[in-house]
């Protein structure tokens, strides 16, 4: 595993860490108003997803 690829997968999994972690203080700090969870924290979670999806496909295709 080369240089570049172990700086990608470090920050890679912190970015992820962090995200996680923002959008677990978004979801807590909304539990009382439901109706505004998604709008908060929906744009983040999309993101993250996505990001996720991503990961499993470079994998997959060997790019990682």
């Amino acid at each position: 595993m080369g240089l570049l690829t172990k700086v990608y997968l470090i920050s890679y999994n912190v970015l992820q860490c962090v995200g996680w972690t923002i959008l677990l203080y978004r979801f807590i700090s909304n539990l009382s108003q439901p109706e505004h969870l998604y709008a908060e924290a929906g744009g983040l979670l999309k993101c993250l997803l996505t990001s996720a999806f991503l990961e499993v496909l470079h994998a997959a295709t060997g790019h990682s």
